[in-house]
C-alpha cells in the first residue's frame, strides 16, 4: 500500500445509507453525518444511479464542511471474495503474490482478468513451517465504478478495504481476548459474520441473506401492517416479553442463528465473545436473546469513540474503523483493493482550485511540447540522416505512438449462423415478421464464501420455502428466472429451484 497523508475520513456507502466521519489528530470525532439513500441508488451493492450518488455524496460533504479530499471506503461483503490461505514462510513479498496468483484460481474460480485482488499475511507462527496469509478479490467493475462516482464527487480514494476489518479496528482495539472473537454485523440487506484470531487479524467471515430489511418485510406480511409500521414495531417492540412481534423475528434470526451455531462447530476454537454491530443490532432484547440461544457472552459492539457520538452511535461503527484508518496513514502489507495504477498516479479532482487544475494542464504541455521541439531538432539537424526517420513517422497524441500506418485489410462480411446444437444451419431469408428470435440460455455459476461448503436449492424465492437439493462451488446452470435477491435454475431436466442471488455469480 502506498502512503497517504493521515487528513482523510472514513465513507461507509450502502444500499440505504451513507455514513461520513472525520476524526482529529488526536482521534476525537471532528464531524459526521448520515445520509439515506432513495430507493434504487445503489442495490445489492452495485452503483445503479451514479448521478445521485455523486449529488447525494457532493451534499453530504458540503454540510459537513470537511476540508480533505482523501477518503477510505470499505465495500460490501457480499460482493468480496476472501480466502485464508497456507503459503510456506520465508518467501519475499513478490514470490509470495506469484504463489497466491497461482493458489487463487484453484479455490476461487474467477477470471483474473477481470478482478482486483490483494493479500496480508495474518500470521506466522514460530513453530510453524507455514504461514497464514489472507485474500480478498472483487470484481473490476465494482470498484471502477466507485472511483468514477468518488471522483465525480470531487473526492480522492486511497483504502478500498472490506467492512469487517474496518469493524475490528473500531470494535476489537480496546479488547485483550484471549482467544478468538466474532462480529455479528446485522445490517439490512445481510448479515456479515467474522471471527478475528486473539492477535485480532482476521480468520473467517461468512455472509447470511438475512437481516433488518427481511424482519421488517416478515412482520408487515404477518401482521398486515404498512411498513413503516412494521419498521416502528421491530424497532420499539422486537423481542421484549408480550411483543407482538416477537414469534416474527425469533422465526426470521433463526437461519443466522444456525449459520453461527455451524461455524462455531466448524471454527473448533474457543471464542470469548460476540459483539454485534449494524441497525439491527439495535431491536430491544436481541442481545439476551442470542445470548441464550448460542450459549456465549453477547454485547453490543461499542468503542471509546461511538460513547462520543449522539443518537444510534451503532451505525457509525464501519465509518469509525475507516476513519481510524485514514489517521493511521498508509501501511505496507494490509489489504488495499484500490487498483495500483490509482495507487501510484497523482490525480486532479473537482474540488480542487483552479491553480491546480492550471498546473496540472501545464505540467502535461510542456513536456509534450518539448518533446515535439526536440524530435524537430533531430529530424531538420541530425548529419547524414534522410529527413524522416522512423522516429519522424511517428505521431505523438495525447502521450500515446501510434504505429505507422498500414494497410487495412477489407472487411469480410459473413452471413449470420444459428448454431444449434452441433449443427449449423445456413440463415434462410424471411420476411423480418416471421424470424423467431432464439434466446440463449444463461448460466450462473456457483461461488460461496469461506465456511460455506454447499448451497441450499429450495422450491421458491425465500429462505422460508423447503430445501429441493444442494449444489456445490464451481458447478453451472441455466438460469431460468429472477426474482428479488433470488435465481431460479435447472439442475436437470426434472429439477428445478431458487438459489440465493447473495452466494451466486451470474455469467452472461
Amino acid at each position: 500500500m502506498g502512503k497517504f497523508s493521515k487528513t482523510g475520513f472514513g465513507l461507509d456507502i450502502s444500499d440505504f445509507s451513507i455514513e461520513l466521519l472525520e476524526l482529529s489528530s488526536k482521534v476525537k470525532v471532528k464531524t459526521f453525518s448520515r445520509i439515506i439513500l432513495e430507493p434504487g441508488i445503489i442495490e445489492n451493492g452495485l452503483i445503479l444511479d451514479k448521478k445521485k450518488l455523486t449529488k447525494n455524496l457532493k451534499e453530504l460533504v458540503a454540510k459537513t464542511k470537511i476540508k480533505t479530499s482523501q477518503v477510505v471506503l470499505s465495500l460490501p461483503e457480499s460482493k468480496i471474495f476472501i480466502h485464508v490461505f497456507k503459503i510456506p514462510k520465508g518467501l519475499k513479498k513478490t514470490n509470495l503474490k506469484d504463489a497466491i496468483a497461482l493458489e487463487a484460481p484453484k479455490i476461487i474460480p474467477l477470471n483474473q482478468e477481470e478482478i482486483y485482488w490483494d493479500c496480508q499475511t495474518i500470521s506466522s507462527p514460530a513453530k510453524s513451517s507455514q504461514q497464514s496469509v489472507l485474500y480478498v478479490a472483487v470484481f473490476k467493475n465494482i470498484i471502477d465504478t466507485y472511483i468514477e462516482v468518488l471522483t465525480l464527487a470531487g473526492l480522492k480514494p486511497v483504502v478500498f478495504e472490506i467492512e469487517s476489518l474496518a469493524l475490528a479496528r473500531a470494535l476489537l482495539s480496546d479488547l485483550k481476548p484471549v482467544n478468538s472473537l466474532m462480529i455479528v454485523d446485522l445490517g439490512a440487506r445481510t448479515t456479515n459474520i467474522s471471527i478475528f484470531g486473539k492477535n485480532k487479524q482476521l480468520r473467517w467471515t461468512s455472509t447470511v441473506p438475512v437481516a433488518g430489511n427481511h424482519f421488517t418485510q416478515a412482520i408487515e406480511e404477518e401482521l398486515k401492517e404498512s411498513s413503516e409500521q412494521a419498521e416502528k414495531l421491530k424497532r420499539d417492540k422486537g423481542l421484549l416479553e408480550k411483543s407482538t412481534v416477537k414469534s416474527i423475528l425469533e422465526k426470521e434470526l433463526q437461519p443466522i442463528i444456525d449459520e453461527i451455531k455451524n461455524i462455531l462447530d466448524y471454527y473448533n476454537e474457543p471464542i470469548d465473545e460476540i459483539i454485534l454491530s449494524g441497525g439491527s443490532a439495535q431491536i430491544p432484547e436481541i442481545v439476551s436473546y442470542l445470548s441464550s440461544k448460542l450459549e456465549k457472552k453477547v454485547s453490543l459492539g461499542k468503542s471509546v469513540i461511538t460513547k462520543q457520538l449522539k443518537g444510534s452511535s451503532i451505525l457509525y461503527n464501519t465509518a469509525i474503523g475507516l476513519a481510524l484508518k485514514s489517521r493511521q496513514g498508509g501501511k505496507r502489507g494490509e489489504i488495499n483493493l484500490l487498483p495500483q495504477k490509482i495507487k501510484t498516479k497523482k490525480y486532479f479532482f473537482n474540488a480542487e482550485t483552479q491553480e491546480n487544475k492550471l498546473f496540472q494542464i501545464f505540467g502535461y504541455v510542456f513536456p509534450l511540447a518539448s518533446l515535439a521541439f526536440l524530435g524537430w531538432v533531430i529530424i531538420n539537424y541530425t548529419p547524414q540522416k534522410p529527413r524522416f526517420s522512423n522516429l519522424a513517422e511517428k505521431i505523438f497524441i495525447n502521450e500515446e505512438i501510434i504505429p505507422e500506418k498500414k494497410e487495412l485489410e477489407p472487411i469480410k462480411v459473413v452471413e449470420e449462423e444459428i448454431i444449434s446444437g452441433e449443427e449449423v444451419i445456413e440463415q434462410e431469408l424471411v420476411p423480418e415478421e416471421v424470424v423467431e428470435e432464439k434466446v440463449e440460455e444463461k448460466t450462473i455459476q456457483v461461488i460461496i464464501n469461506q465456511g460455506i461448503s454447499r448451497l441450499n436449492v429450495r422450491k421458491g424465492p425465500g429462505s422460508e420455502y423447503d430445501i429441493v437439493t444442494k449444489v456445490y462451488p464451481g458447478e453451472s446452470y441455466p438460469l431460468l428466472q429472477e426474482q428479488g435477491e433470488w435465481y431460479k435454475i435447472r439442475i436437470d431436466k426434472d429439477i428445478e429451484g431458487w438459489l440465493s442471488a447473495t452466494y451466486v455469480l451470474k455469467i452472461e
